[in-house]
Protein backbone atom coordinates (compact mmCIF):
# COMPACT_ATOMS: atom_id res chain seq x y z
CA UNK A 1 0.00 0.00 0.00
CA UNK A 2 1.17 3.56 -1.03
CA UNK A 3 0.65 6.43 1.45
CA UNK A 4 1.29 9.99 -0.43
CA UNK A 5 0.67 12.21 2.79
CA UNK A 6 0.75 13.31 6.21
CA UNK A 7 -3.01 13.35 6.21
CA UNK A 8 -3.00 9.72 4.58
CA UNK A 9 -0.67 8.15 7.30
CA UNK A 10 -3.09 9.77 9.98
CA UNK A 11 -6.35 8.18 8.08
CA UNK A 12 -4.74 5.01 7.78
CA UNK A 13 -3.64 4.79 11.80
CA UNK A 14 -7.63 6.06 12.55
CA UNK A 15 -8.66 3.69 9.96
CA UNK A 16 -7.00 0.52 11.91
CA UNK A 17 -7.81 1.45 15.18
CA UNK A 18 -11.58 2.05 14.60
CA UNK A 19 -11.60 -1.74 13.29
CA UNK A 20 -9.65 -2.46 16.39
CA UNK A 21 -12.09 -0.77 18.30
CA UNK A 22 -15.07 -3.00 16.93
CA UNK A 23 -13.47 -6.20 18.31
CA UNK A 24 -14.67 -7.78 21.26
CA UNK A 25 -11.69 -5.97 22.62
CA UNK A 26 -8.51 -8.07 22.46
CA UNK A 27 -5.43 -6.83 24.19
CA UNK A 28 -2.92 -6.22 21.31
CA UNK A 29 0.82 -5.48 20.95
CA UNK A 30 1.40 -3.39 17.58
CA UNK A 31 4.97 -3.07 16.37
CA UNK A 32 5.58 0.03 14.19
CA UNK A 33 8.61 -0.43 12.18
CA UNK A 34 10.20 1.94 9.71
CA UNK A 35 13.82 3.97 9.71
CA UNK A 36 13.72 7.94 11.24
CA UNK A 37 11.14 10.18 9.40
CA UNK A 38 9.16 7.43 7.82
CA UNK A 39 5.69 8.26 9.75
CA UNK A 40 5.17 6.21 12.74
CA UNK A 41 4.44 8.77 15.12
CA UNK A 42 2.49 10.28 12.54
CA UNK A 43 0.85 6.90 12.00
CA UNK A 44 0.25 6.41 16.21
CA UNK A 45 -1.53 9.92 15.95
CA UNK A 46 -3.89 8.91 13.85
CA UNK A 47 -4.48 5.21 15.69
CA UNK A 48 -5.35 7.07 19.01
CA UNK A 49 -7.34 9.65 17.03
CA UNK A 50 -8.94 6.26 15.83
CA UNK A 51 -9.93 5.58 19.32
CA UNK A 52 -11.57 8.36 20.10
CA UNK A 53 -8.77 10.39 22.05
CA UNK A 54 -8.89 14.06 20.84
CA UNK A 55 -6.15 15.11 22.85
CA UNK A 56 -2.34 16.22 21.81
CA UNK A 57 -0.59 13.25 21.40
CA UNK A 58 3.22 13.25 21.19
CA UNK A 59 6.32 11.19 20.27
CA UNK A 60 7.75 9.07 23.58
CA UNK A 61 10.91 9.42 22.39
CA UNK A 62 12.60 10.58 25.85
CA UNK A 63 9.67 9.84 28.03
CA UNK A 64 10.25 6.27 26.38
CA UNK A 65 6.40 5.44 27.11
CA UNK A 66 3.25 7.41 27.29
CA UNK A 67 -0.25 6.26 28.78
CA UNK A 68 -3.23 6.73 27.00
CA UNK A 69 -6.64 5.73 28.20
CA UNK A 70 -9.66 5.93 25.66
CA UNK A 71 -13.33 4.42 26.52
CA UNK A 72 -12.08 0.83 25.53
CA UNK A 73 -8.77 0.53 26.25
CA UNK A 74 -5.30 1.79 27.87
CA UNK A 75 -2.75 2.34 25.26
CA UNK A 76 0.95 2.51 25.90
CA UNK A 77 2.77 4.43 23.36
CA UNK A 78 6.30 3.53 23.10
CA UNK A 79 9.33 4.34 21.56
CA UNK A 80 12.80 2.34 21.85
CA UNK A 81 14.43 4.41 19.94
CA UNK A 82 16.82 5.93 22.96
CA UNK A 83 16.75 2.35 24.51
CA UNK A 84 20.53 2.07 26.35
CA UNK A 85 19.98 -1.49 28.04
CA UNK A 86 18.24 -4.56 28.84
CA UNK A 87 17.62 -3.20 32.15
CA UNK A 88 15.45 -0.27 30.75
CA UNK A 89 13.23 -2.62 28.62
CA UNK A 90 12.76 -4.54 32.68
CA UNK A 91 11.94 -1.34 34.08
CA UNK A 92 9.53 -0.79 31.24
CA UNK A 93 7.67 -3.74 32.42
CA UNK A 94 7.91 -4.62 28.52
CA UNK A 95 8.39 -8.46 28.68
CA UNK A 96 5.21 -9.01 30.86
CA UNK A 97 1.36 -8.36 30.36
CA UNK A 98 -0.12 -5.59 31.94
CA UNK A 99 -1.93 -6.48 35.35
CA UNK A 100 -4.75 -4.14 34.23
CA UNK A 101 -9.07 -4.25 34.21
CA UNK A 102 -9.08 -3.04 30.84
CA UNK A 103 -8.37 -4.41 27.56
CA UNK A 104 -4.69 -2.81 26.30
CA UNK A 105 -2.67 -2.16 23.24
CA UNK A 106 1.16 -2.01 23.51
CA UNK A 107 2.01 0.46 20.11
CA UNK A 108 5.97 0.17 20.21
CA UNK A 109 8.04 2.38 17.51
CA UNK A 110 11.34 0.72 17.16
CA UNK A 111 10.82 -2.60 18.33
CA UNK A 112 14.11 -3.94 17.09
CA UNK A 113 15.84 -2.23 20.20
CA UNK A 114 13.80 -4.54 22.10
CA UNK A 115 12.73 -7.60 20.15
CA UNK A 116 14.30 -10.02 22.31
CA UNK A 117 12.88 -8.90 25.65
CA UNK A 118 9.30 -7.18 25.04
CA UNK A 119 6.06 -8.59 24.19
CA UNK A 120 5.42 -10.53 20.96
CA UNK A 121 3.35 -8.41 18.32
CA UNK A 122 0.25 -9.30 17.19
CA UNK A 123 0.45 -6.94 14.05
CA UNK A 124 3.33 -5.34 12.52
CA UNK A 125 3.12 -2.02 10.75
CA UNK A 126 6.53 -1.51 8.31
CA UNK A 127 6.59 1.84 7.14
CA UNK A 128 9.19 2.32 3.81
CA UNK A 129 10.05 5.61 1.76
CA UNK A 130 9.38 5.48 -1.65
CA UNK A 131 11.59 6.25 -4.46
CA UNK A 132 8.81 9.28 -4.46
CA UNK A 133 9.52 12.02 -2.37
CA UNK A 134 6.67 12.04 0.66
CA UNK A 135 6.02 8.76 -0.28
CA UNK A 136 5.81 5.56 1.71
CA UNK A 137 4.97 2.11 1.53
CA UNK A 138 3.22 0.43 4.22
CA UNK A 139 3.49 -3.60 4.88
CA UNK A 140 0.62 -4.86 7.26
CA UNK A 141 1.55 -8.06 8.93
CA UNK A 142 -1.17 -10.02 10.93
CA UNK A 143 0.57 -12.55 13.24
CA UNK A 144 -2.25 -13.70 15.47
CA UNK A 145 -5.64 -14.97 15.41
CA UNK A 146 -6.79 -11.52 17.21
CA UNK A 147 -5.96 -9.59 14.42
CA UNK A 148 -6.98 -12.18 11.13
CA UNK A 149 -10.53 -11.35 11.87
CA UNK A 150 -10.10 -8.08 10.75
CA UNK A 151 -10.73 -7.22 7.43
CA UNK A 152 -8.78 -5.87 5.09
CA UNK A 153 -10.59 -2.76 3.42
CA UNK A 154 -8.30 -0.80 4.93
CA UNK A 155 -5.23 -2.23 2.45
CA UNK A 156 -5.18 -0.39 -0.55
Amino acid sequence: MKIKSEEEMIELGKTIAEQINLSKYDSLVIYLKGNLGAGKTTFAKGFVKGMDFNELVTSPTYNLIETIETNNFIIYHVDLYRIESLNQILELELHEKPIIDKPYIYLIEWPENGEDYILSADLIINISFNEIIHERLIDVQKLSKKVSKFEDSWIK
